[in-house]
């Protein structure tokens, strides 16, 4: 299966470092969606979901996009895609596999239950009461997934265009990483924490979702060193500070806990009890997330673990986006800096790039080039408080203390004082 986005789990300790690890997400404006046929149709229906997949992604929160004037604005989605491509749906080719299988089986059942006499009047057969209930197993067909995946690479111009036509926020591709502690109990009140190993058995959909939602999660292994940190009471009870020190062999930008509970619903129990089959569970999550200085709170109960999980990575890619994405407001700002540091073309090269790649700033114009000294006029999108936070996650570069160093007369008769400087990270 290709992926949209490259989803990080820590399961190795080659992945740890004593630095912040923000994320820079490749293919942001891209996205992948089921469908039935490779019919036009299904096609354009097909193109909706996935703009509406990225248009998620790249506002980082949901309920931005209800407004009739979104809908008006991207209701031709074809316009804004590059490319498709179609593929085999894996979920299609796992439903073939339980098919034959199922055929298989149906087969065997028959055979031996034709090699049996059976006495008139007398009990049937295991072989019979076998195909029976095979036979009533195969009447509940399970859902046909749709057959095929649809990859669509989006324009990103002409999308961020429009969401700032509409005001509306932007995120761009260097995200934050979270670090999530699961620690869980089971209905017996043992609490453990779950590493990365075990997350599929407890929370399956969770890694796909945030990929979707292009939050990079970082999963701890939950090994020895882990656990001889931590306080798992403490944890359950989101009140021990303990998980800072275990959290920082793993040099995330954001930690957070997660409080998860499983149990058969009242209801379902009393049908437990009289030996019916139980369908019914209750899921709940509650969790907090620290975000610099900053401590949030959430809470979920549904039916699901996916539920559970789908409202968790919704409501923490709505609060880091908040925190993250640059205005839709439009900003002249200029900002003129001073990039020490540069010691090779190489530098001279990666410091402009990577100020063009900042989500905040419109246009870079070097304005002067001396010994190891860059001097750049930065045009913004956002404020300059937005910047830094961009800056914060890169940790390419490294702000100064402020100093006054007069007033710098430039070339074109622009003076600009009291320039703010920062030291570029070569390689980091």
């Amino acid at each position: 299966m290709v992926n949209i986005i490259r989803f990080f789990v820590l399961v190795s300790l080659a992945f740890l470092s004593s630095h912040s690890i923000a994320v820079q997400l490749g293919n942001l404006y891209n996205a992948s969606v089921a469908v039935p046929s490779q019919d036009p149709s299904d096609r354009m229906l097909g193109f909706e979901q996935a703009l509406h997949q990225v248009l998620i992604r790249v506002t980082g929160d949901e309920e931005l996009l209800q407004d009739s004037s979104v809908n008006s604005k991207f209701r031709s989605p074809e316009n804004y895609v590059l490319s498709f491509a179609y593929r085999e749906n894996p979920a299609y080719s796992v439903y073939l596999e339980v098919l034959a299988e199922r055929e298989r089986l149906a087969m065997e059942f028959i055979d031996e239950g034709a090699d049996v006499e059976q006495e008139p009047g007398s009990m049937p057969s295991s072989a019979q009461t076998g195909q029976e209930e095979l036979t009533e197993s195969l009447i509940a067909e399970p859902a046909v997934p749709d057959q095929y995946m649809l990859d669509v690479a989006f324009a990103e111009s002409p999308i961020e265009a429009g969401l700032q036509s509409l005001s509306l926020p932007i995120w761009g591709r260097s995200r934050p990483s979270i670090l999530v502690w699961v620690v869980m109990s089971d209905e017996q009140g043992q609490r453990s924490v779950i590493g990365a190993s075990e997350l599929d058995e407890v929370l399956p959909e969770l890694t796909g979702i945030a990929e979707t939602r292009g939050l990079p999660l970082f999963i701890p292994v939950a090994d020895l060193t882990d656990l001889s940190l931590l306080d798992v009471d403490g944890l359950w009870g989101l009140f021990s500070d303990s998980h800072i020190d275990a959290s920082k062999r793993y040099g995330t930008d954001a930690v957070a806990i997660v409080r998860l509970q499983s149990s058969i619903t009242p209801e379902a129990q009393e049908l437990d009890e009289a030996k019916e089959p139980v369908s019914q569970r209750q899921w709940r999550a509650d969790w907090q997330l620290f975000l610099g200085e900053q401590t949030f709170f959430g809470e979920s109960a549904q039916a699901s673990s996916e539920s559970v999980s789908k409202e968790f990575v919704a409501r923490l890619a709505s609060v880091i986006s908040t925190q993250y994405a640059i205005s839709g407001v439009a900003s002249s700002e200029i900002y003129t800096i001073s990039v020490l540091g540069i010691d090779s073309f190489e530098d001279y090269v990666d410091v402009q790039r990577y100020l063009q790649d900042l989500a905040p700033v419109a246009s870079v114009n070097m304005l002067l080039a001396e010994e190891d000294q860059l001097t750049f006029e930065l045009r913004l999108r956002d404020t300059r408080e937005m910047l830094s936070q961009h800056l914060s996650l890169g940790r390419k570069l490294i702000k100064r203390e402020a100093e006054l160093d007069g007033i710098l007369e430039l070339n074109k008769g622009m003076l600009v004082d009291a320039l703010d400087k920062f030291v570029w990270r070569s390689g980091s």
